[in-house]
Order: structure tokens, then sequence, then C-alpha cells
């Protein structure tokens, strides 16, 4: 039951992050859309459910009969209007308007990359200053690893695929100066 809503909650913030903050054209008619208005009003009740499951955790008395059926409402729900969405982010508009973002976005980073370079900022510059601020390490992920519990969530869902020893984890960590004893 925990996981169902945690998976909702993901599903959930997902398309609304797409949709609120997205700056594409014809973005603005899903979010005029009544799937779009229907989603959002369920953030309440979603952030309810997840209220009483942490309550139940805490050994709390919560009616779970009502609250399976409250999470089987909304898991239709949900799943029903985020189909429908899914469909209408596929809109050869919007394609099209992530297409000339992602052009502009590519073109945007080649130009300060220039401009970087004429200034002398080359990668071996950038790595050197990297060195000096900061402790850097890149590591194969293994079981139980520094990772954000995000990642076994998405890989549960089936939006990441293969094992964990499949990616690595980047960790920059700011050099701390050493205080003077006395």
């Amino acid at each position: 039951m925990k996981l169902r809503v945690e998976y909702l909650n993901l599903k959930y913030d997902v398309v609304t992050r797409v949709v609120d903050q997205g700056k594409v054209s014809g973005l603005s008619k899903i979010r005029q859309s009544n799937e779009y208005n229907i989603l959002k009003g369920l953030c309440p009740k979603l952030k309810h459910i997840s209220k009483q499951i942490k309550e139940i955790d805490k050994g709390k008395s919560v009616n779970k009969d009502q609250l399976l059926k409250d999470l089987s409402d909304i898991n239709s729900v949900i799943s029903e209007n985020y189909e429908k969405l899914r469909k209408k982010l596929q809109d050869q508009e919007i394609i099209a308007g992530y297409v000339q973002k992602g052009a502009k976005i590519f073109e945007s980073a080649k130009d300060k990359s220039a401009e970087r370079q004429e200034r002398g900022m080359t990668r071996p510059v950038v790595e050197k200053s990297w060195e000096s601020f900061y402790d850097c390490s890149i590591d194969k992920l293994k079981p139980n690893s520094l990772k954000r519990n995000s990642f076994d969530e998405l890989m549960e869902v089936g939006w990441i695929e293969g094992k964990e020893s499949d990616y690595y984890v980047i960790v920059m960590e700011p050099k701390c100066r050493q205080q003077p004893t006395i």
C-alpha cells in the first residue's frame, strides 16, 4: 500500500512538473484540460492518504478498509487521467516545441562554451579548479551504497533498467580549510 502511494505521488509529480513548469507551446491546452484539472484536484486526497499511511507506521489506529477503498479509487482516477495526459503530451506541436527548446539550449551551451574557451577556461583549467576546491570521486554504484531513495523507486517502476552496478555515483564535496591548531 505504501509503495503504491509513493508510485502515485511520483506519477503525479512527474506529470504536474512537466505541465506546470513547461514553457512549450501546446502545454497551455493541457493545463486547461479536464484530465489535468482532475489530476491537480487529487493532490489533497493523495496527501491525506500518505498521511494516514504514516499514521499506520506509527502504530496509530486508522480505518484500513476505508483507506484501501480511498486508495483504490484514487489509483483508478490517477491511472485513467495519467494515460489520457500522456497521450496528449505526444501531440506533435508539443514535441516540436521541446525539440526547438532543446536546439536553443544546445546552441546557447555551445556559445557559452566557445566564450569560456576564448577567456581561457578550457577543460583542463576547469578540472584543475575543481581539484583545487573539491574532493571528487567516481565509483560504480554498489548495493547499499550512498544513493537517492528515488533510484530504487524508479527501478521498481521500470523507468531505470539494468542492475545497480550499471550505474555510477559521482560525489563532489567542497574541501574544508583546516583550522590552525594552537
